[in-house]
C-alpha cells in the first residue's frame, strides 16, 4: 500500500473525532437542548429588562381596547424576545372589525399593535338577525333593532356581499339614497328597493 501508516492513523482519528461530534450533536438536538438554550436565554434577556410591561394599541375606533390587550397578552413569557407577533396578528386578524393589523416590538418593554379598521357600510338583515357589514360584505358585530344606525339596510341570504353593488346604485342616481327604507337581494341577481 503506497501509504504511510502514519497517514492511515491520522485519517482513522479524524473519521473517529467526526462521527463522534455528529452524534453528539444529534443528540443535542434530539434533546432539545438548543431550544431550550434559546429559551433560556430569552427568559434571561427578559429580566434584564427587555419584558412586555405595556402595550401601546393605534388605529382602534369601534373595537374594543381591552379584547386587543387581551389578545396581545397572552403570551407563554412576557420576555421580549419569546412574544409570538404572528401568533397575536393572527388572533386579531379573526375580529370582523380589524381589516390589518401590524405587531411589532418597541425595545425596550413595549409592544405596538397598529390596527386598521374597517368602516360600516350597510345593515344586514338575515334570518331574523342584525349586524354591521362593511362594503365587501365581512359582518363586524350584531346590532339590536333599537340601536340601528343611519345606513342602508340590506335583507336576504347574499345581499351581504353584494353592498358594493348597491353603493355603485346609489351613486348613480343619487336622489334615491335619502328616501331609500331598504333593499332586498332578490334572486342572487338583482336589487328590490
Amino acid at each position: 500500500v503506497p501509504v504511510a501508516p502514519e497517514t492511515v492513523q491520522r485519517a482513522t482519528t479524524w473519521i473517529v473525532v467526526t462521527a463522534v461530534t455528529c452524534a453528539g450533536i444529534a443528540t443535542a438536538f434530539a434533546l432539545g437542548l438548543p431550544g431550550m438554550a434559546g429559551t433560556a436565554l430569552a427568559e434571561a434577556t427578559g429580566k434584564a429588562g427587555f419584558e412586555v410591561d405595556r402595550v401601546e394599541v393605534t388605529g382602534i375606533k369601534r373595537m374594543d381596547r381591552l379584547t386587543v390587550y387581551a389578545i396581545a397578552l397572552d403570551q407563554k413569557s412576557r420576555a421580549m424576545p419569546l412574544v409570538d407577533l404572528q401568533r397575536v396578528r393572527g388572533e386579531l386578524m379573526q375580529y370582523g372589525w380589524i381589516a390589518d393589523a401590524r405587531v411589532s416590538r418597541r425595545l425596550p418593554d413595549t409592544l405596538v399593535v397598529d390596527v386598521v379598521e374597517r368602516s360600516p357600510a350597510a345593515v344586514w338583515q338575515n334570518q331574523g338577525r342584525l349586524a354591521l357589514i362593511d362594503r365587501g360584505g365581512v359582518v363586524l358585530e350584531d346590532v339590536s333593532l333599537s340601536a340601528l344606525p343611519d345606513l342602508p339596510l340590506v335583507v336576504g341570504p347574499g345581499a351581504n356581499g353584494q353592498v358594493a353593488s348597491l353603493e355603485s346604485l346609489l351613486e348613480a342616481v343619487p336622489r334615491i339614497r335619502p328616501v331609500l327604507a331598504g333593499a332586498t337581494w332578490i334572486g342572487g341577481r338583482r336589487w328590490d328597493l
